[in-house]
């Protein structure tokens, strides 16, 4: 029993040798391997802090609301007053974007501009904020026939509550003070609210009938709550339905029909009249939501037509990465380092998560490690780039932690190469990151330094160099550069990258000083002249200098991958700042690094140039950084 889970789970097996007999038995009992996996490591949910910290995220101040809200306020405007059921299949859109961006409370927050009827359809007994509302039951009911009329029945029934709830308001008080009272009435916080009773008690009153009688319901009901949400001031658009965690809505009626509610549910929402200030949302993760076209073969109601209808755009751009990031870029060193400050770049979720702990006094090292623990289960559940510092050291210290993970890395990038999913050039360009993340987590292994984040410190450019060619400083070939230049380079040159993020510009000195603050390196854009990869690199050893943009340089990576050797001469004249567009506030020393991945060593130097450093790798034979294999 124990060899048969040795042969299913082999690094469980090695990593833990109290697995209980039940539990191996069970395992290899399941249908699937991944099936075995769970009950053998099942999923731990995020910390007991976590969902405080996501409520407290709630009532906090919304920065940087300007940016984010009115944007969104003027596009969902701007639909709701060009809907017309004969231009479009309903009138809806889609936000789309990835967990922890903020989705949920950005829709949630609009409720103090116009009436947002929110409800959350995340699945039973799964824990998260907001709650499933009760209202979840109504949308995705358990019977499967007559969708379209119960639908129609549903929506009257919700919006008819909210013309009844504003025709009690007085109109003596304030449009704020009106939607606050809504807001309470309807609370988004509990999963049951006054609002969600008086929908389910409306229902009551509207018994299943004919379609088209349900369709006049529904049309009155929305005329009712026109008039009563007149006080709103915004134009075209008062009132919101703002579906979340709106995949739910995919699941499939039973055969013969297999229709998804979503299209049902559209089907409802297509009676709703133009010019009545409505518009609806649905909210995900996954970009199926925003596919609201079937195709017609697959279509039971599909009925030969010459008309052609629009989908509005689906949103994706909702303006709320890095909003937690302090307005002042980091001065020193130190601030440059700081946990507290790296880890509010990107999602929101996490800079709440450093603000609560701040405020709590947890320690930065206890923050960290939680952190990075999150960001790795989201790395390990899917295929994403890493665009953020939590991410990208979850990365890190995955792939550090053991050879192996770097190993099944490189395998993967080779069969996917064999089978001619990524060209040579592209395969090339992955290599040569490769390599250099390698060099820069064995030059961490040199520094021992905290409380700064384990795979983000700040090294010396000379100590990346010597790991990068096994040579000493006085040994290292860095070509034709001036005396001064390579001393200044090689004393004062720092880096502080662990990640490369992909770029669509040339940048300048003022990007590169923001790619450091970020603590990233960048792949160049498509056919970006000169350089496949840019590191940025400052010229500054001080730790209580201010960090200037007058400092700042870089280093290029060109990776080549062919089987013939080049014309570094010829080559070597498009790697320069002035040639890559590439402009420095100050005449710094740079660095080139040229990877030749197919060719044989062979003595080579560039043209001169008094302010370039340059290194060649021929087929990775100069290079002391082994890759594992």
């Amino acid at each position: 029993m124990r060899l048969a889970f040795f042969h299913q789970y082999p690094k469980l097996a090695a990593e833990n040798h109290n697995v209980p007999l039940a539990t191996v038995v069970q395992s290899l009992d399941a249908q699937s391997a991944e099936a075995g996996l769970m009950l053998i490591e099942p999923p731990v949910d995020q910390f007991a802090q976590g969902l405080e910290i996501i409520e407290e995220g709630y009532k906090s101040e919304y920065l940087r609301s300007d940016s984010i809200l009115e944007p969104l306020l003027r596009r969902l405007t701007k639909y709701a007053k060009e809907w017309t059921p004969t231009n479009y299949y309903g009138p809806y859109t889609s936000i789309i974007g990835a967990s922890m961006t903020g989705k949920s409370r950005l829709q949630t927050k609009l409720s103090e501009r116009i009436c947002v009827i929110y409800i959350c359809l995340r699945p039973l007994g799964v824990s998260g904020f907001p709650p499933r509302s009760a209202l979840a039951g109504l949308i995705l009911p358990n019977q499967t026939s007559n969708l379209h009329e119960y639908y129609c029945r549903a929506l009257a029934a919700i919006f008819q509550v909210v013309a009844d709830f504003f025709n009690l308001q007085s109109t003596d008080r304030s449009e704020a003070e009106r939607l606050e009272a809504w807001n309470e009435y309807a609370s988004f916080e509990s999963a049951t609210t006054p609002f969600t009773s008086e929908v389910f008690k409306k229902m009551t009153t509207l018994p299943a009938g004919i379609l088209s009688d349900s369709q006049n319901k529904l049309v009155v009901a929305v005329k009712n709550m026109q008039k009563s949400t007149e006080f709103i001031t915004n134009p075209d658009l008062k009132v919101l339905l703002a579906l979340d965690e709106a995949r739910a809505t995919l699941l499939q009626e039973e055969k013969p029909s297999q229709v998804s509610f979503f299209r049902r549910l559209r089907t409802a929402l297509n009676n709703i009249p133009p010019s009545h200030n409505f518009f609806a949302t649905v909210t995900d993760t996954t970009s199926a939501v925003a596919n609201f076209s079937p195709k017609a073969d697959n279509d039971p109601s599909n009925r030969p037509s010459t008309q052609s209808y629009n989908l509005y755009p689906p949103i994706y751009d909702i303006g709320t990465f890095d909003t937690m990031v302090p307005p002042q870029p980091p001065s020193t060193w130190e601030e440059l380092e700081s946990p507290a400050r790296l880890f509010r770049y990107g999602v929101p979720f996490f800079g709440q998560w450093v603000r609560s702990s701040h405020n709590k006094k947890i320690p930065e090292s206890k923050f960290t490690n939680d952190l990075t623990t999150i960001a790795l289960k989201k790395l390990l559940c899917c295929s994403i780039i890493p665009d953020s510092t939590q991410l990208s050291n979850a990365q890190n210290g995955f792939l550090a932690s053991n050879d192996a993970n770097l190993i099944a890395c490189i395998e993967a990038l080779t069969h996917t190469f064999r089978q001619g999913l990524i060209s040579t050039a592209d395969a090339g360009e992955l290599v040569s990151r490769l390599v250099l993340l390698r060099a820069t987590q064995e030059t961490r292994k040199i520094y021992h330094r905290g409380p700064v984040i384990p795979h983000g410190c700040l090294v010396r450019l000379v100590d990346f160099l010597k790991v990068l060619t096994g040579k000493e400083e006085n040994e290292l070939p860095l070509g034709s550069i001036g005396n001064d230049h390579k001393a200044r380079l090689l004393k004062d040159g720092r880096i502080f990258w662990n990640h490369f993020v992909e770029i669509t510009y040339t940048p300048g000195s003022l990007n590169l000083l923001r790619f450091m603050y970020r603590g990233m390196a960048v792949q160049c854009k498509r056919n970006q002249p000169g350089f496949d990869q840019i590191i940025p690199i400052y010229l500054k050893s001080d730790a209580e200098s201010h960090l200037d943009e007058e400092n700042i340089t870089f280093c290029g990576i060109q990776a080549k991958n062919r089987a013939q050797h080049f014309n570094l001469q010829e080559e070597a004249r498009n790697w320069t700042p002035e040639k890559v567009s590439i402009k420095l506030k100050a005449p710094n020393p740079y660095l080139v690094i040229v990877f030749s991945f197919r060719t044989k060593e062979k003595e080579q130097q560039l043209p001169p140039d008094p302010r370039r450093a340059s290194l060649l790798f021929d087929g990775l034979v100069k290079s002391a950084v082994s890759l594992p294999t």
